[in-house]
Order: C-alpha cells, then structure tokens, then sequence
C-alpha cells in the first residue's frame, strides 16, 4: 500500500505545443525513462470522485483519496487542490484475461488511451499525460510524492519551484481533480463552468 500527496490538473484538448517545449527542454528535474503509450481500463462509478478501480498492464489497482487538503495558491500560474491519495495493487496474472471478457460482455469498463512522460525533481514525480477517454482528447499535469519521504509542506514548496517556469494558461482550481473525477463525470467546470456533468446534460452523452 502507498500513500501519497498529490495535485492535479486536467485541460481538454491536445497537449499545447508549449507546455511539451517545456516539458522536454526547460522543466527542472530529470526525465524518468522514455515516454510511455499504454491504455488502462478504469471501473465506471458515475458520480465517485474520491475511488479509482482500473486494470494496468496486468495489475488491479485501486486508489482510494483520504483527505481534501485544501487549494494551494501558486500566483498566477495555478491554484489547485492538494490530496491524500492511498493506492493498493493486486498482481495476478488471470486479472486481465477476465476483465477484458467483462469489458466485452458488459462494457463497465472503460477504456483511457495515455501518452505520459514523468520528470522527478526533489523527490517529487511531474507527469504530463495526453489523454483520449471516449472520442475526446484532454491533457493533465500532476505532481505526486510518497508521503513517508516528503512533508505535505515541503511538497507544496517542490510543485511550486517546478511551477516557477510554466509557461501555459494559468491552472485553475476548477481544473483541479484526479482520474476519478473525470471517469466519474464530475471534473470541474473550467472557465465556461460546464464540467463533465454539465456537457453529459447538454450533449445526451458522457463524454
């Protein structure tokens, strides 16, 4: 079981050219392996933002938030929400010959195709990931680190070094929720308020 501080944000469209610029050329830290194209199946919990249950790379993993730790106000760059995340993982190798028949048969599963490159600065991961989840493209950058080897404090002060240089539109606070939230439809609502609940009602669909 690990436990971890983490922030996130999630923006809907492709990756803009200038947020990967600095990803690969002027964000601190050093770059953790090759970029990484994998799809993972996550459990539909229409309404649950704070329980993620998803099949990856052959793992069963459930993460599960433990506290809402606040908005953290980093200026003009990004106000975001800081969390308490407690992941478990059960490795078998039947899990992903059953759960992708039950994909087929009952398709509660759904499918989030992830392009993901990480840095580690401090002790602390950044990922930006491009992600596709039902015909739509969103993009998330997230910061995350073991709560055994960073203080909440101290993590709040490396997402805010690696802040600094961000050259994108500001991050809002709205933005601010984890892969539960988007799977589950309650992402936030961005700048025209409309989150994944507000487009499901407007559109007929989840999206």
């Amino acid at each position: 079981m690990l436990t971890t501080w983490e922030m996130r944000w999630f923006k809907q469209g492709k990756l803009p050219n200038q947020v990967k610029d600095w990803f690969e050329e002027k964000c601190p830290g050093d770059r953790l392996g090759s970029p990484e194209e994998r799809t993972d199946l996550y459990l539909s919990a229409p309404g649950c933002d704070n329980l993620g249950i998803k099949l990856r790379q052959g793992n069963l993993e459930v993460k599960w938030r433990k506290a809402e730790l606040g908005e953290k106000d980093f200026g003009e760059i990004a106000q975001g929400k800081a969390e308490e995340w407690v992941k478990l993982t059960c490795v078998d190798d039947s899990l992903e010959s059953l759960l992708t028949a039950a994909v087929k048969e009952k398709k509660t599963w759904i499918a989030v195709e992830k392009q993901r490159s990480q840095r580690r600065y401090q002790n602390c991961n950044l990922e930006i990931t491009q992600v596709h989840l039902q015909k739509e493209f969103w993009w998330t950058i997230a910061f995350e680190t073991l709560t055994e080897i960073l203080s909440l404090d101290d993590f709040i002060t490396t997402v805010c070094d690696l802040l600094s240089s961000y050259p994108g539109e500001k991050l809002l606070a709205a933005d601010s929720f984890g892969y539960a939230a988007l799977i589950g439809g309650l992402g936030g609502g961005g700048q025209g308020g409309q989150g994944r609940q507000g487009r499901q009602g407007r559109q007929g669909r989840i999206v």
